[in-house]
Formats: structure tokens, C-alpha cells, sequence
């Protein structure tokens, strides 16, 4: 067998091998992918069941009788999960939909914004937190801070 027919061969194996891998996949593009897995129930961390609505929007009002800011947005799951923390808190908060076209005029970097949510500013101390906690850091960090 020459070098040339040994090439030839190799190089037609190739193509067969890439022509059949072409073919499984157009297959399975016909037949459809299979569907991605759905998250079970007992999801702790409600990723993939986020529900977007009864958020309040407190953006326009005064910030006057507020304890703090709660910045969010409605399809983090961090968000969401802090969402019925504040909800249950004893401190009066001020909440701000980033997505909202409402708050876009609420200069949010005077209270520490730096695009991330959840993002708490306490109004009174001028501290701030960013990101989920757990039911006892909410209530430790409110207490100590605000």
C-alpha cells in the first residue's frame, strides 16, 4: 500500500466518521432534544419558581417615615428569597424595583448601589448590606444596624 492510498483511506474514514456525526445530530435535532429536568418541590432556594408578582414599588414617594431601603429585583432569586423577611420586619422599608421605570430617577449610588441585589441601606446609620441572609442575620443586621 503507497503513502497516497494510506492517506486516501484516512481521509475517507474521516469524512464517513464526521458525515455519521452529522447525521446522529441532525436525528436528534428532528426527533427534538430531550427536555431539561424540572426542579423538585422541596427547592429551597425557589430558583427556578420565582414569582414576579405582589411586589410592592414604593419608587416616587417620599423616602420621609422609611427605616431603610430594600433594592431588588423580582426574578433574583436572592430577592426573592429575602422578600418575606422585609415583608414580616418590624422596620418600615422603602422598596425599589431596579427594573421599575419609576426608579430609574432615584439616585440609588448615594445610598450605596452598586448594581447588586438584594441591597439593604439602613436610613438612619447610612450602613448597608448586600446579598441574601438567613431569617437570624436579617434580624441581627437590622437590629445592630438600623
Amino acid at each position: 500500500m503507497t503513502y497516497t492510498t494510506k492517506l486516501s483511506t484516512i481521509l475517507l474514514s474521516t469524512i464517513l466518521i464526521l458525515s455519521l456525526l452529522q447525521l446522529s445530530l441532525l436525528y436528534m435535532i428532528y426527533k427534538g432534544l430531550p427536555k431539561p429536568q424540572t426542579q423538585p418541590q422541596d427547592n429551597p432556594h425557589n430558583v427556578y419558581s420565582i414569582q414576579t408578582t405582589n411586589w410592592r414599588n414604593d419608587c416616587g414617594k417620599p423616602l420621609d417615615g422609611y427605616d431603610g431601603l430594600f433594592v431588588y429585583m423580582t426574578t433574583c432569586p436572592f430577592s426573592n428569597r429575602m422578600k418575606p423577611l422585609v415583608e414580616k420586619s418590624n422596620l418600615k422599608w422603602y422598596w425599589v424595583d431596579v427594573t421599575s421605570p419609576e426608579c430609574r430617577s432615584l439616585n440609588l449610588s448615594k445610598f450605596n448601589f452598586a448594581g447588586f441585589v438584594p441591597h439593604f441601606y439602613c436610613l438612619k446609620s447610612g450602613n448597608f448590606h448586600v446579598g441574601a441572609m438567613t431569617e437570624e442575620q436579617f434580624l441581627n443586621w437590622t437590629k445592630t444596624n438600623c
